[in-house]
Formats: C-alpha cells, sequence, structure tokens
C-alpha cells in the first residue's frame, strides 16, 4: 500500500519575473523550511563522512591511498558548504526586479570582503563543525545586510494611506522600495501593495516594478583550505 507523505515538499519553478504569489506567509516560511533542511541534512552527511574516515586513517594516507575517493568526497563537501551557506546568508531577502543588478554590487562587494568563506571552508574540512558553519554564515547574512543599508537608505519613501488624509494628525509609514516592506510596529513586514495610498518620494519616482524571486549570486566554498587540513 502506498502512502502518500503529506509533508513532501515538491519543488516548483519561479518566472524570476514574476509577481511572489499570493500565499499565506506560513506556507513560504514552510518551502523556506523544507529548503533549509535539505541543504542542512546534505552538509551534515558529507561532513559526517570525512569525519568517519579521519577517525579510522589519517588526512595523508585519505590523500594519497585513497586520493580519488576522497577528492570526490572534498568536491561534495565544498558543492554542500556552498548551498548551505548561500541558503542561510541569502534566503528571503527581499529585492524588487528593477533594483537587483544596483543590489547584486553591494552584495558581491560584500562576498568578495568578507573571510567568511575561507572560515567555513575550515570549518567543513578540518573540524566538521555544522554549528560553527552556520555561526558563519549568519554572520556573512549579517554582513551582506550591512552592506545594502546604505543602498536601502537611499530608497525610503514614506507612505501616505486614505487615513493621513481623512484623519488630522495621521502620520504616514516609511517604506523601503527596495525591498516593498513597510515599517509598523518595530519591525520590516511586507507590503507590495501600495496602490490604495501614495508614496512620497525625496526624488523622482521609480519606475513601478514587481516584487520578484531573484536568482542570487553563487556563492562558492573553496576546496583549497582542505589541502591544509592535514
Amino acid at each position: 500500500m502506498n502512502k502518500k507523505n503529506p509533508w513532501r515538499f515538491q519543488q516548483r519553478k519561479r518566472n524570476p519575473n514574476s509577481r511572489l504569489t499570493k500565499e499565506t506567509m506560513s506556507t513560504q516560511r514552510l518551502r523556506t523550511y523544507h529548503s533549509f533542511l535539505r541543504t542542512n541534512i546534505h552538509i551534515y552527511e558529507k561532513c559526517r563522512h570525512l569525519r568517519r574516515n579521519l577517525e579510522v586513517v589519517s588526512m595523508e594516507i585519505l590523500k594519497t591511498k585513497y586520493e580519488k575517493p576522497y577528492k570526490a568526497l572534498a568536491k561534495d563537501i565544498c558543492t554542500a558548504a556552498s548551498e548551505y551557506t548561500r541558503e542561510l546568508s541569502l534566503s528571503g531577502i527581499r529585492l524588487k526586479t528593477i533594483y537587483f543588478n544596483d543590489a547584486k554590487t553591494y552584495i558581491d562587494s560584500a562576498i568578495k570582503k568578507t573571510t567568511k568563506l575561507k572560515e567555513i571552508s575550515q570549518a567543513a574540512f578540518k573540524r566538521q563543525d555544522i554549528e560553527e558553519i552556520e555561526k558563519l554564515a549568519l554572520e556573512l547574512r549579517q554582513e551582506i545586510l550591512d552592506a545594502l543599508h546604505p543602498f536601502f537608505l537611499k530608497h525610503l519613501c514614506l507612505y501616505l494611506s486614505a487615513d493621513c488624509f481623512d484623519i488630522p494628525g495621521k502620520m504616514p509609514d516609511i517604506y523601503n522600495d527596495v525591498t516593498g516592506c513597510i515599517w509598523k510596529d518595530g519591525a520590516w513586514l511586507p507590503f507590495d501593495d501600495t496602490s490604495s495610498g501614495t508614496l512620497f518620494f525625496m526624488r523622482e519616482k521609480p519606475v513601478e516594478a514587481d516584487i520578484a524571486p531573484i536568482s542570487y549570486p553563487a556563492i562558492s566554498i573553496s576546496g583549497q583550505e582542505e589541502k591544509k587540513a592535514s
């Protein structure tokens, strides 16, 4: 008897130029969780495999006597670590399509300057420490957000709802036109539809554009560090 797993995640292709689907936040979070879980399990299994090998033989023997399988494992670890780092550091950062090329410059700059990728490689090959990899990836995420901060500031504006015109003293909300988020109750919340109000810019109003999931720059964990792991 075939039983379908109700929690099975089915990946769907997305058009990078399409509007975000009208799904609940819980559905989006579930999708993100499944994606994270897959990459988490992958890097965990590869690092555990390397650790088991090192408990039996030295790194030198792995690189010589078992060179071929070791190189294959090292390649898998690099791929898994890259996917895991990319998922943690970039997932959930919202950018409107029209701003992506400009924002990518800030993201690329942060990735180029960071030392976190080298440290992640060392954590994977020298210590096989998943918690350390996670910590470093989250630190990289903060570096990327810090790099984007000046860009976000350039595109802040005021959102004037109908209440701002009808209710005396009603203050407008702060709106980030890059991310399509509004500042409410001490947090940035997705707010894609601004048609019921007015956006007040301190510059020329940008061309209207959809909020779209985009393809972030690839983050590659170099395998060079594994050569120094012995």
